[in-house]
């Protein structure tokens, strides 16, 4: 079936069968350098309130595979290894 046929038969409104659907929520807290960037930093520390931590796929620009999960998982560990050292540089500097 040509693009043409494709078109005829459904419309403008294919071009969705193309693309990586998925059904984790993505993309809503961008990453970005700083706060005009995104809504998190690479730490996934959100600019403007310190403490407060996002580490799950809203903060990917969209979908990656047809299962994010591992990713997600993977950004996850790496956010808490980071919530981890961070405390740990926190207690030695008030031990010292």
């Amino acid at each position: 079936m040509s693009v043409v046929s494709k078109t005829a038969r459904f419309g403008t409104g294919w071009w969705f069968l193309r693309r990586v659907i998925t059904v984790h929520p993505l993309g809503g807290c961008p990453m970005g350098r700083d706060a005009s960037e995104g809504v998190v930093d690479a730490n996934g520390n959100v600019f403007g309130y310190p403490g407060l931590h996002i580490a799950d796929g809203s903060i990917m620009p969209g979908p990656v595979g047809p299962n994010p999960s591992f990713t997600i998982a993977a950004l996850a560990d790496r956010f808490a290894d980071s919530m981890l050292e961070s405390d740990q540089r926190a207690a030695e500097a008030a031990a010292a």
